[in-house]
């Protein structure tokens, strides 16, 4: 025994992922019996005849060309077919194999960073919080999202192939890296960022200086070539679906997006009053852009000041910021103004800028070490029970959008599925109450509408319910 002793010390890295997966399994093993929302989720399963039949080479060609629920993201389907051969509708297996999904991430997530760094506990840290941080709760235990979990798996993926051909060459891992880049791609396409991520490493850790920038940029334009290819697929797919939004104007979208980075940066920070849906303001409050000013030049100034002496944080920040540039809102998509689940990736380079400059500022200390890996194991704790709570919400549709209610103002999308699930549980009033609310808010939104005439004919409600109806 006391021989082993001294190996592990200097080898925890195995202990540290394996630590990194049970930890996720157990925060995250309510799922098992969690039912499926009703939002998103039957048009991607419960009312997909396609999915549902499981994979076959009809299903499969289905994959690769239809853009139904306003995506091309044939991975993704493919996930939910096998799913659904494995499995049925058993909803707690379909949530548990994101969970899984989700697990493999954060080991890859870990690997990579390691490698690149060779720095153990910053490394399980900023996998630690990609693991367990509440705002990728929506993206875990949602299965709606599965393409975030396999997105997010093939882009780390991608790096650690990426990380292997900078250190050796190879036609062969060159092709690894593009070829696992092309499947993220497939999964989820707001990874076109990752070829300016590549660009990103190449400063740091990968420290490749000695190659030119016209270098370093040429053996990327295949990774550039993917992304404007998806980049173009996603907008044909999303124009025929109806999911571009044109009531905006381009200073309201520019605006809030502006504040959006605060909101992200708000929320990273102090994960609380989440939801499931947030309804785009439209203009955001005056200070609300201020703030979200203030916070980009702030970052990007400390970014810049410390480019020779901590480059990391220049590197950690403009990941964040440029990650979430194809869903900041500046092209309108659906009717939310922000969500959770697009922090899945973004948020990963604000725990390396936190991990590496924290550590940078108390490495000349041993006391200092000591407390700051206490501090990092009670953040950890707190992140991973910050999710346990936030699970509850997730349990079924009523459930989840009534924490939004809670959390959320003039939410028509919430006041309608709240509505729906009181008149199937026969709570007749409160559903009317509801459902009346809902169509006050959005009167345009057909669906509601046609709720609530169901419900108002089932109160005998006739005259009103012809006047939704018409």
């Amino acid at each position: 025994m006391s021989a082993a002793a001294p190996s592990l010390a200097r080898r925890p890295e195995p202990w540290l992922a394996l630590a990194l997966v049970l930890a996720t399994l157990a925060v995250y093993a309510p799922v098992r019996g969690h039912a499926f929302v009703t939002y998103d989720t039957p048009d991607y399963i419960l009312l997909n005849p396609q999915v549902q039949r499981g994979l076959a080479p009809g299903g499969v060609v289905w994959a690769f060309t239809t853009t139904e629920v306003a995506n091309w993201h044939p991975l993704t389907w493919l996930s939910h077919m096998l799913d659904c051969s494995l499995f049925g509708l058993a909803a707690g297996r379909h949530h548990l194999m994101s969970v899984l999904l989700h697990a493999v991430g954060v080991l890859l997530c870990f690997a990579w960073l390691r490698g690149a760094t060779g720095a153990a506990g910053r490394s399980a840290f900023v996998a630690a919080v990609f693991a367990l941080h509440p705002l990728h709760v929506e993206s875990v235990a949602w299965v709606a999202e599965r393409k975030d979990v396999l997105s997010g798996r093939l882009f780390f993926a991608t790096l650690i192939a990426w990380g292997q051909w900078t250190a050796r060459g190879g036609r062969l891992r060159y092709g690894l890296a593009l070829g696992a880049f092309a499947a993220a791609l497939l999964a989820k396409p707001m990874v076109v960022t990752l070829p300016f991520v590549l660009l990103l490493l190449d400063y740091w850790p990968l420290a490749r200086s000695e190659r030119s920038w016209r270098e370093r940029i040429v053996e990327k334009l295949p990774f550039f070539a993917l992304a404007a290819a998806s980049c173009a697929v996603t907008v044909v797919a999303q124009a025929s679906g109806g999911a571009l939004g044109d009531h905006l104007s381009l200073a309201v979208r520019l605006a809030h997006a502006v504040a959006a980075y605060a909101i992200y940066l708000g929320q990273a920070l102090w994960p609380a009053g989440l939801a499931v849906l947030y309804p785009h303001p439209g203009a955001p409050a005056l200070w609300l852009f201020a703030l979200g000013s203030l916070v980009l030049a702030a970052g990007s100034i400390v970014a810049l000041a410390n480019a020779r002496r901590a480059p990391v944080l220049g590197v950690g920040w403009l990941w964040f910021v440029g990650m979430l540039v194809p869903v900041i809102g500046l092209v309108p998509i659906g009717q939310h103004g922000t969500a959770d689940r697009y922090m899945y990736l973004p948020l990963t380079g604000l725990a390396i800028a936190a991990a590496w400059g924290v550590h940078d500022l108390v490495e000349r200390s041993v006391q200092g070490r000591r407390a700051l890996a206490a501090l990092a194991l009670a953040l950890v704790v707190g992140l991973g029970v910050g999710s346990r709570l936030q699970l509850r919400h997730w349990q079924n549709t009523y459930t989840l959008f009534s924490r939004a209610l809670e959390v959320t103002e003039r939410n028509w999308v919430a006041h309608g599925l709240v509505g729906v699930e009181l008149f199937n549980r026969r709570e007749r009033q409160p559903a009317l109450e509801h459902l009346e609310r809902a169509v006050e808010i959005r009167p345009n939104f057909v669906r509601n509408r046609t709720n609530l005439a169901a419900a108002q004919i089932t109160a005998r409600r006739l005259d009103a319910a012809a006047e939704n109806l018409a």
